[in-house]
């Protein structure tokens, strides 16, 4: 994964620590963290990550609306949304978010983020 930066989004610590400990493992690059979605668009738009990896679910903005804010602004990441659910569940919402794919937290591996990013 060619990713110079990644920011993980969750606001579940015991996920936030998992996927932290498997992307530096398997991917590398610089991993920021935000714990919610308005610490998310504050380091995005400051540190302009190649990668986020976002949590939909979250109180308060939720992972739709992060992806809506951050990929309305001219320096554009990738966005790969997550979540415990299945795709299914959120109807049309993951295709209209403009983020590059999805993927279930049980299915989450450097091999599936590769995957998605070709």
């Amino acid at each position: 994964m060619a990713s110079e930066s990644i920011l993980l989004v969750d606001d579940n610590p015991t996920n936030l620590q998992m996927l932290f400990q498997l992307l530096e493992k398997g991917v590398g690059g610089k991993l920021l963290v935000a714990k919610n979605g308005e610490t998310a668009l504050n380091i995005a738009q400051k540190t302009k990550p190649d990668l986020i990896l976002l949590d939909i679910m979250m109180p308060g903005i939720d992972g739709f609306e992060v992806a809506r804010q951050v990929l309305a602004e001219p320096d554009r990441p990738t966005i790969i949304l997550t979540s415990t659910r299945d795709a299914q569940d959120y109807g049309r919402r993951i295709e209209e978010s403009g983020a590059a794919g999805f993927v279930t937290k049980a299915r989450l591996t450097a091999v599936a983020l590769r995957e998605i990013l070709g």
